[in-house]
């Protein structure tokens, strides 16, 4: 994903969601490029930071909620 096609911080949270089943509160994104850290808000353990790009990947999330996944297991 380009820049270009992000347009707006409201674009970027849709597709955040999209992506992690709204599983978390983006009410504190202030997106600047795809590199620079926004702060997300895991409702169960607080909140993380993490660069746009990574999170669009879907494969991170909340590493508290990562670790207790992994134990699960």
């Amino acid at each position: 994903m380009s820049k270009k096609e992000i347009l707006n911080v409201q674009e970027l949270i849709l597709k955040f969601q999209k992506v992690h089943n709204n599983n978390f509160d983006y009410s504190k994104v202030v997106f600047e490029s795809l590199t620079s850290k926004v702060i997300i808000i895991c409702p169960d353990h607080g909140e993380f930071t993490q660069q746009p790009r990574l999170h669009l990947r879907g494969s991170n999330g909340c590493k508290t909620c990562i670790k207790l996944r992994k134990k699960i297991r």
